[in-house]
């Protein structure tokens, strides 16, 4: 059991991934959803560092529509784990795109996802070990 948490909190810290967040889970916000698309839809873009910019699109123009919606979802007054994974990823992809500012936000913010998931896991461990206990003593009896 043991084992298969620190796995789990392995692979959300490691495979923070735009393509896994879930938007109903932050927001049904038709303006937030359209900007999660926006991140989701061209991070081709920006999903990979590059030291030559050879595509179709402006880079800046999409390093100021990054910063607004980094900025869009950083004003939500409830920030859960979904939020703070894609408030990750923005601001990984703002790294990417020569912005080096937005370094530390993507460690804070995957940092934090990651002690809400582990608080999360920790609180489950507690129930099943109640349960557990709670099953052996009636089984006692």
């Amino acid at each position: 059991m043991a084992t298969f948490l620190i796995l789990t909190l392995t692979v959300v810290r490691t495979f923070a991934n735009v393509d896994y967040i879930d938007i109903s889970k932050i927001s049904n916000d038709n303006k937030l959803i359209s900007a999660f698309n926006f991140v989701k839809n061209n991070k081709k873009y920006y999903e990979n560092w590059t030291n030559e910019w050879n595509y179709d699109k402006p880079k800046q123009d999409l390093i100021t529509q990054l910063r607004e919606h980094y900025n869009s979802f950083l004003a939500l007054t409830t920030k859960n784990e979904e939020t703070l994974l894609l408030l990750g990823d923005i601001a990984h992809y703002l790294y990417n795109m020569d912005d080096t500012s937005y370094y530390d936000m993507a460690v804070k913010n995957y940092e934090e996802a990651g002690l809400r998931v582990r608080s999360f896991m920790q609180s489950c461990l507690t129930l099943a070990r109640i349960s557990f206990r709670n099953l052996n003593f009636q089984i006692a009896i």
